[in-house]
């Protein structure tokens, strides 16, 4: 029994620090041609990371993930294979943010390129 409670006063700090940040993160495809008519999918798979920690998720299917971060931790970042790296900051109140990657073609045309030789 003590050695629960002890555990429990060791792993508050920890609880109460931290806060729970839910999102989506989503790509923007362009409608015939148009710049200004887009539509928005989620990208499942992509890596969501705490940049001060350790700590990270992927996306569901849908595009959604959930990680806790630390009170003083103020950056996310978002990676996915072909799209543009993102860094953001989170405030204290952010619970639920929504994430538009950019598709990296220059990237992708480069590893199309080295395949192919």
């Amino acid at each position: 029994m003590k050695i629960k409670i002890l555990i429990l006063f060791l792993l508050l700090p920890f609880i109460i620090n931290s806060q729970k940040i839910t999102g989506r993160v989503m790509i923007a495809c362009m409608l015939a041609h148009n710049e200004h008519n887009h539509l928005f999918e989620p990208l499942s798979g992509a890596l969501v990371i705490n940049s001060n920690t350790s700590n990270a998720t992927t996306t569901d299917a849908n595009g959604y993930f959930s990680l806790e971060i630390p009170q003083e931790s103020k950056k996310i970042v978002v990676k996915m294979i072909g799209y543009k790296t993102d860094t953001l900051e989170v405030s204290q109140k952010s619970q639920s943010i929504n994430i538009f990657l950019q598709k990296d073609t220059l990237l992708l045309f480069y590893r199309l390129i080295r395949i192919k030789v």
